[in-house]
């Protein structure tokens, strides 16, 4: 039977000799197009890389993967305000013009009808009153200073434990070596505090003879006594009678902005007593931000020496444009408390708790991968802040959601509900 084969436009009839077969088969492998050969070559590329790529994926761990743990976390909103304080002061006021001997110390609790001090007539018009104002300031500061040497040593004590931590971590030898080092510094510090406590209390000594030098040549003292209880400070600003709890009650953004714009009263005073019971603290703020508070809620605010919790006992705006009151009020007034008038504080608005992951484990915003026996699994989640990386997502134990302990797969990269990581 004869047939005939067609290969690369060459004719072959049966019974073509071998030579001539491969004579055409030489010809045909001449007659092969660069163009066909460079798709092979890519042809045979792209099978290799998708190979590779498959052996690699079948045989990838969960250690090539970044595996974090859903922690229990609590986020805390907060915001930063100036405040000002409305609490009832009296002062203390005297008809002398002369120096002043004070009978209590700065931030001493008194009862009404206690003395206060005692002031001096100045007859010869001098400044006598002013220098020895000075010199109970000087006094005053220099005898801040030796309670706070006096106090250097139980803080020293109160940090030994932490001390022991830090050197528990290193070897023994070293650890020997750092407590001889403390040993020498503590013995320093002895040594200086010893020095400068000599120094500082002669130097008190000296002003209090001056000040007994000065009162010596004036007459009689008049005593000032306490109006009613309560903490006594010989400073005053001229507010204590228009920054009252009576004027809170009834304070709007601009009776508090119309407060501030006065200028304070000029008296002679010795001193003020603060009352000790309840008082306020007035932040002015957007409504935008007064909208995210609530009335008669307990908040925590931060000031400069001391945290306290207040209630906020009510929010007003203002009559037009965008303004709002904020007015936290506490029961007692805590000795801790600067006497400014004017008071930097940090608000605790908001704590949410719930599980922390990282922000790129993500996957289209509510769910995550898990790792659980070695396999990929996928969790919801409910997102409910995003703080530095991380997300705070809610705690809800119910199937399919993400648990506390679960440890979350951060990349998502060829995953799968079920993928088996070896």
């Amino acid at each position: 039977m004869e047939y005939v084969i067609i290969k690369n436009n060459y004719l072959l009839r049966a019974g073509t000799s071998r030579r001539t077969r491969e004579e055409v088969k030489r010809l045909s492998a001449r007659k092969m197009k660069p163009q066909t050969l460079a798709r092979l070559v890519c042809l045979a590329l792209v099978l290799s890389v998708l190979i590779v790529t498959l052996v690699k994926e079948i045989s990838r761990s969960h250690d090539s993967y970044s595996l974090e743990p859903a922690t229990r976390e609590t986020y805390t909103t907060a915001d930063r305000f100036t405040g000002y304080v409305f609490r009832d002061e009296i002062a203390a006021t005297t008809a002398n013009n002369g120096p002043i001997r004070y009978l209590v110390r700065e931030g001493d609790t008194v009862s009404s009808g206690n003395v206060l001090a005692e002031v001096f007539r100045d007859d010869t018009g001098t400044d006598k009153r002013e220098r020895a104002a000075a010199i109970y300031a000087e006094i005053d500061a220099l005898q801040a200073a030796l309670d706070a040497q006096d106090n250097w040593r139980n803080l020293y004590l109160l940090n030994y434990p932490e001390m022991m931590r830090a050197l528990s971590t290193q070897s023994y030898a070293s650890g020997v070596s750092c407590t001889d080092e403390l040993a020498d510094v503590l013995t320093a510090k002895e040594s200086e505090k010893a020095q400068s406590a000599a120094t500082v209390r002669e130097r008190i000594e000296a002003l209090q003879a001056q000040l007994d030098e000065m009162i010596k040549h004036t007459n009689d003292p008049v005593p000032v006594l306490a109006a009613t209880d309560g903490v006594f400070y010989s400073a005053t600003d001229g507010y204590e009678a228009v920054f009252g709890t009576k004027t809170a009650a009834d304070l709007t953004p601009e009776g508090l902005r119309t407060l501030l714009e006065a200028a304070p009263d000029p008296i002679e005073s010795v001193g003020k007593l603060v009352s000790q019971s309840t008082w306020f603290l007035a932040i002015p703020t957007t409504r935008d931000i007064a909208n995210t508070y609530s009335d008669s809620q307990s908040y925590v605010l931060y000031f400069e020496d001391g945290a306290l919790s207040m209630t906020l006992d009510r929010i007003t705006p203002a009559a037009d444009g965008e303004e709002a009151l904020l007015l936290f009020r506490a029961d007692a007034m805590p000795t801790w408390l600067s006497l400014s008038r004017a008071q930097s504080v940090r608000v605790e608005r908001e704590q949410v708790t719930g599980l922390s992951i990282p922000a790129h484990a993500l996957i289209e915003g509510n769910a995550v991968y898990i790792l659980q026996d070695g396999v990929a699994r996928l969790r919801c989640v409910t997102p409910l802040q995003t703080a530095q990386g991380c997300v705070l997502v809610s705690i809800e134990n119910k199937d399919g959601y993400l648990r506390e302990g679960d440890t979350v797969i951060v990349s998502t990269r060829q995953l799968f509900d079920g993928k088996v990581l070896k």
